[in-house]
């Protein structure tokens, strides 16, 4: 597996405000040591997630994020065919994946998965796609139970 903490940056369209995604993987439930290099780890493995949004304005603290969709390639790109669902419409599609809290319900998110293989055996590379919400709106998704981990 494949994993360094990234940044993203976004620019608010009708604010001018500008956003940091953080997004982080860790060794444990406690969020304390993070990865900063590629880590081999096997399918009885856990992966702990760790996503912030960051301003450089000082409304930050009432922004919500939630995270939208997530998934894994066997590469760096988000548009890699063979992709590994992991969540969807804001709600877990992996059944190992559980929330360190509410996704919607504050600046960041925490969620962790049991890992797994891509069928060609490469790398992991995990993408998130990432909503954020206003201090007035519902950001929490409604959650279904939906089937599967592996999109052709």
């Amino acid at each position: 597996m494949e994993r360094k903490g990234k940044e993203r940056r976004r620019r608010g369209s009708e604010t001018g405000q500008e956003f940091h995604f953080t997004e982080e993987t860790h060794d444990d439930a406690s969020y304390v040591s993070s990865y900063s290099h590629a880590v081999e780890l096997g399918p009885e493995d856990f992966l702990f997630f760790h996503v912030e949004l960051q301003t450089n304005g000082s409304f930050a603290p009432h922004l919500l994020l939630q995270l939208v969709s997530c998934w894994a390639t066997g590469t760096s790109h988000p548009q890699d065919p063979v992709q590994a669902l992991l969540l969807q419409d804001g709600c877990a599609v992996d059944s190992t994946l559980q929330w360190g809290g509410a996704n919607g319900g504050g600046g960041s998110t925490r969620f962790s998965l049991q890992m797994f293989h891509m069928p060609t055996l490469e790398p992991l590379f995990f993408h998130c796609l990432v909503h954020i919400c206003g201090p007035d709106q519902d950001c929490t998704p409604v959650r279904s139970p939906r089937p599967g981990r592996l999109t052709p």
